[in-house]
């Protein structure tokens, strides 16, 4: 997710009309987006253990499998 993040390249910053008014409006949406990004944080997080834990058990699930089943997998 892009939001809690920003980029400012120096072109931008260092042009005349940019200013304290510029570094303002950029903390302001900052601000406004860190809920959000902190929602989608912790989103990702559980998100990547509930696909690492659905992986472990998949590999449990498949080393218990008897040969047959195997077979039966490697032929489908």
């Amino acid at each position: 997710s892009a939001a809690g993040l920003m980029l400012l390249p120096k072109s931008e910053v260092f042009k005349a009309n940019f200013g304290a008014h510029g570094i303002k409006l950029s903390y302001q949406q900052l601000k406004r987006q860190r809920e959000i990004a902190q929602h989608m944080r912790v989103f990702i997080s559980a998100w990547t253990r509930a696909q690492t834990e659905a992986q472990e058990k998949a590999r449990f699930t498949l080393w218990n499998l008897d040969a047959a089943a195997m077979q039966e997998i490697h032929l489908s």
